[in-house]
């Protein structure tokens, strides 16, 4: 028998298909705000490699958005 293991904190590959619909929009547009904060934060205090990491996820989300057709811009229905 095979099982797959899910990391702790990751979401099923069935729930993660689930953010990528426009009802989604609004949480992708806050989270990328967010880790594009994080970025400058490791920057600032000289993280490279967490710049890195949080410049990957916000490309990915940007990414996301781009397959929606939606814009990276806040927008008024965006949780901060």
């Amino acid at each position: 028998m095979f099982l797959l293991a899910i990391p702790p904190g990751s979401a099923h590959p069935a729930e993660r298909a689930r953010a990528t619909t426009s009802e989604y929009t609004p949480r992708l547009r806050s989270r990328l705000a967010r880790e594009q904060q994080l970025a400058q934060d490791a920057i600032e205090r000289g993280w490279p490699r967490e710049v890195e990491r949080h410049n990957a996820i916000a490309d990915r989300i940007r990414g996301l958005l781009a397959d929606l057709g939606e814009s990276t811009e806040p927008g008024p229905d965006d949780h901060c």
